[in-house]
C-alpha cells in the first residue's frame, strides 16, 4: 500500500496492515479514513460517503475495491487540488478521470494535456486487449518526494511532482518522457503489461 500525507509526504510501499505482499494474493479492500475536514482524501475507488465528525474532522468511506494485491492499494490525504473529467471509449465505456496535486502546485497541473494523453491511452489499451478498463475511475495524483517516477496503484496512480512542468513550453524530449511514464503505468493498471518487481516503475 502507498500512503501520502503532509506529515509523511514520502509515499511508501510499507503497508499499515499485516499482509503477504505478493501479486498472486489478492483481496477486496474497503478504506475508511478520518482526517481534518479541509483535507482532500483520495483512494483506489470513488468515495461512498463522507461524515463530519468531532473536532472539525471528517470520516470518508470509499467503495470496496475489486480483488487487488496489497501493493496496488493507496490512500492520499492532504491539501490537494483536484480536477475531474470523464472519457467515453469507442466501445461506450465511460471512465471518470481524476487529476490531483498539492494545492500550491495547481498552476503547474496542465490538466488539458494530461487528460488528452490519458484519453488516448485508455482508448489504445482497451482496444488492444479487447476488454473494458477494469476499475471505477482513472486517477493520477502528483505527489512530493516519491522515490520513483510513478507507481501503478489501481485506479489512483501516484506520480512524482517531477512530472509537472514548472515553465510553459516544455521541450519535446520532456513531453515524450512524461508520456512514456504515464502510459507505462496505464499499461500495468489495464492489465496489458506486467508490473515490475514491487509493483512500481522505480529506477
Amino acid at each position: 500500500m502507498s500512503t501520502s500525507t503532509p506529515s509523511s509526504p514520502r509515499p511508501t510501499p510499507a503497508p499499515p496492515y499485516a499482509c503477504f505482499d505478493q501479486p498472486d494474493l489478492k483481496s477486496p479492500f474497503t478504506f475508511r479514513v478520518t482526517a481534518p475536514a479541509g483535507w482532500v482524501i483520495l483512494s483506489n475507488q470513488p468515495q461512498a460517503d463522507i461524515e463530519r465528525t468531532l473536532n472539525d474532522s471528517q470520516t470518508v468511506r470509499f467503495l470496496p475495491t475489486p480483488a487487488l494485491p496489497t501493493f496496488t492499494t493507496t490512500v492520499v490525504a492532504g491539501d490537494y487540488h483536484v480536477v475531474r473529467a470523464a472519457h467515453t471509449t469507442p466501445d461506450g465505456q465511460q471512465i471518470p478521470l481524476e487529476l490531483a496535486c498539492r494545492a500550491d502546485q495547481a498552476g503547474n497541473l496542465d490538466a488539458e494535456a494530461l487528460f488528452e494523453l490519458t484519453a488516448k491511452g485508455l482508448e489504445f489499451y482497451t482496444g488492444w486487449v479487447g476488454r473494458a478498463y477494469p476499475y471505477a475511475k482513472y486517477g493520477q495524483v502528483f505527489v512530493p518526494e516519491l522515490s520513483c517516477l510513478a507507481s501503478e496503484d489501481a485506479g489512483c496512480v501516484l506520480a512524482s511532482e517531477r512530472l509537472l512542468f514548472r515553465s510553459p513550453g516544455a521541450s519535446p524530449a520532456l513531453t515524450r518522457s512524461r508520456a512514456g511514464v504515464i502510459l507505462h503505468e496505464m499499461a500495468c493498471g489495464s492489465g496489458t503489461a506486467p508490473p515490475r518487481s514491487g509493483g512500481t516503475t522505480c529506477g
